[in-house]
């Protein structure tokens, strides 16, 4: 989700690092330490025929509180604890980790849930 492009839900493949060799990203990271892992694509800004990036806010946060929301209805169906939600991210995924976070249970997107 680097610079609030749209972003695709991570598996556990792994990547090269940067001598060439196989390293896990965070997803296999969490579940070799005994997570459970939900990664959530999200709407993002794009760039439109015309050349200009579109996309409105808050998709990006709305589609992750959705996420979320759809993990705690759904808490007694799945492994884990939907009330022990961790959410990470570098770059704009940590800005959206940050909002996740500060923003909680607040009424502030419940429209555009």
């Amino acid at each position: 989700m680097g610079g609030y492009i749209p972003a695709k839900p991570m598996t556990a493949e792994s990547r090269a690092g940067r001598d060439g060799t196989p390293r896990p990203n965070s997803v296999a990271a969490a579940l070799m330490r005994g997570y459970v892992v939900a990664s959530s694509g999200a709407r993002g800004r794009t760039l439109g025929t015309d050349g200009n990036y579109t996309g409105k806010a808050p998709s990006v946060i709305v589609d992750l509180k959705s996420a979320i929301a759809y993990l705690k209805a759904n808490d007694t169906l799945m492994a884990g604890r939907a009330d022990r939600i961790i959410a990470n991210g570098t770059s704009a995924g940590g800005a959206m980790s940050l909002l996740l976070g500060a923003s909680g249970n607040s009424m502030d997107y419940h429209a555009e849930l």
